[in-house]
């Protein structure tokens, strides 16, 4: 057995160093070392001198390549002021041919050929898929990669379209994971304000100055600041949950955790016509997700 000791004693550079040919010559196959997100690292530019240090070094890594993976700083949630993008650019010039930078187009499904090989991609690995239209398929997937892991693990339990609609449909109910410890933890008065957010229709600049009195009438503006720091909110211009996707997800949790107060809101917002019935809740059960390798 091959065993590293007395780590705390020892140089980092040298334990990872070790750590890593280690590593190499169990499996015999090459070392990757990927680092996701790097540009949220809590310090880039010591992550960067690291790095460095690395670089400078290459012998010391045979057979090991390092893959940082960064935002880019126009996307939403990546760091607008570009302190990784940067600092990547930096570990290219500083050791040329060892380091290099690749910036990878985006994926837009509204492509034609990005369809193509979506579609095609899943008929492989899901036979079933083959008789299913491709309109069909890219509506159960909705962009969300989350939906082919689903049918990955469970293709053994796929025989036909019905199948994969309800794979579908529990994936997509798994997404944005996150509210279920961004919201349950909201204040009263923040619940109120996500709730009407969540249940109204997806604000504009145009629509948000008509209707914010609407949403504020009883509630202190500063809330939506609030939910902007605990991440619930992504708009800049306008108070949003972002992607429609999440907007639909972050509504579907109210009405599956908080039916009545949920409801009671829409009442509140969205009085109904003279003669008709406020909404009144009924019954549904949830959906249970299994572990989907989310994002």
């Amino acid at each position: 057995m091959l065993m590293i000791t007395n780590v705390q004693h020892r140089d980092p550079y040298d334990v990872a160093r070790e750590l890593t040919s280690i590593l190499g010559r169990i499996t015999e196959k090459p070392l990757i070392l990927l680092f996701d997100a790097w540009e949220q690292s809590a310090s880039v530019e010591n992550d960067r001198k690291i790095l460095v240090a690395f670089l400078s070094h290459p012998d010391d890594w045979p057979r090991c390549h390092i893959i940082l993976g960064l935002r880019h700083p126009e996307l939403r949630r990546a760091d607008p002021a570009d302190h990784g993008c940067e600092a990547a650019k930096h570990l290219c010039s500083s050791a040329p041919g060892t380091a290099e930078l690749y910036e990878l187009p985006p994926m837009h499904l509204e492509s034609a050929l990005e369809q193509h090989n979506l579609t095609a991609f899943v008929r492989t690995r899901i036979p079933p898929a083959r008789q299913t239209a491709d309109a069909n398929l890219l509506s159960m997937v909705q962009g969300f990669p989350g939906v082919l892991d689903f049918w990955a693990q469970s293709a053994a339990q796929i025989w036909n379209d019905t199948d994969m609609q309800r794979y579908a449909e529990d994936a997509q109910a798994c997404r944005y994971r996150e509210f279920d410890s961004l919201l349950p933890n909201l204040q009263p008065q923040e619940r109120t304000l996500a709730t009407r957010l969540a249940l109204a229709p997806r604000l504009d600049t145009t629509t948000w100055p008509v209707l914010q009195h609407v949403f504020l009438h009883d509630l202190p503006p500063h809330l939506l600041g609030t939910l902007s720091l605990k991440g619930v909110l992504l708009g800049e211009e306008t108070p949003d949950y972002g992607h429609e996707t999440r907007h639909f997800a972050a509504r579907r949790w109210f009405l599956r955790h908080t039916k009545h107060e949920a409801l009671a809101e829409i009442n509140a917002i969205l009085p109904p016509p003279r003669g008709e019935r406020a909404l009144r809740p009924r019954g549904r059960s949830p959906v249970h997700c299994h572990n989907s390798g989310d994002e």
